[in-house]
């Protein structure tokens, strides 16, 4: 479009406007959509950086990652204790805030990749801030959230908790919420490093459920 063109087309648009079959809105609409988009786009900022803090603390109680160097089965394990629901949440909302944040004039100058990631990298360091201040211990001990911060310290082949117990052939762990779990073992159970655990040791446990028994297969002891 030429500048003729636009003189031309802002000429009947006012033209329109004057015959009164356009009706401008008022100012005071546009600035409470303005305010609206600002207030949902922090609302939105604020639940998912809590979404985040809340899958942090889902995994520090049980870390994954420590299952990774044991193998394929480890690897099955790490995927299966991901709390991936709630990092969809989390994905979702980061999409949903990015989405608003690009009705400010600052994104066009700062570039929507660059916005994303800043999005990303305030969100998780927030997060996390909250997850090292005991945000999700707080929210659990208050009953918030419930249902977000539910997660299993163990599973048919799997288990995470702290010895509170040695007998001759098995052993008693205390898991997440108070959650007790006889361990049994025997003569083909891997102890690693290399000796049985001992008490207020946290291990870490690849093993098999058996008549309604947990047997262990192998072992880990946590460095703390």
């Amino acid at each position: 479009m030429n500048l003729e063109q636009k003189d031309d087309f802002g000429a009947r648009v006012m033209g329109e406007i004057k015959k009164r079959e356009i009706e401008m809105k008022p100012r005071w609409v546009f600035t409470v959509i303005s305010v609206a988009v600002v207030a949902i786009f922090m609302i939105m900022l604020l639940l998912t950086t809590i979404l985040s803090s809340f899958g942090l603390f889902r995994i520090r109680h049980v870390n994954p990652f420590g299952f990774l160097h044991l193998g394929s089965t480890g690897w099955w394990i790490f995927l299966q204790i991901i709390p991936w629901e709630l990092f969809s949440f989390v994905v979702l909302g980061i999409l949903l805030t990015w989405l608003l944040a690009r009705r400010f004039d600052i994104s066009y100058k700062i570039g929507f990749g660059f916005l994303a990631l800043a999005l990303v990298s305030i969100i998780f360091s927030i997060g996390f801030l909250l997850d090292c201040n005991e945000f999700g211990e707080q929210a659990e001990k208050n009953g918030i959230a419930t249902i977000l911060l539910k997660h299993d310290s163990s599973g048919e082949n799997w288990a995470v908790g702290d010895v509170i117990n040695l007998e001759k052939e098995s052993f008693t762990i205390l898991m997440h919420n108070n959650r007790e779990l006889i361990v049994h073992f025997d003569s083909q159970t891997k102890f690693q490093p290399g000796q049985q655990s001992r008490v207020s040791d946290r291990v870490r446990i690849i093993g098999r459920v058996k008549d309604g028994e947990f047997w262990a297969n192998l072992v880990e002891r946590e460095e703390k």
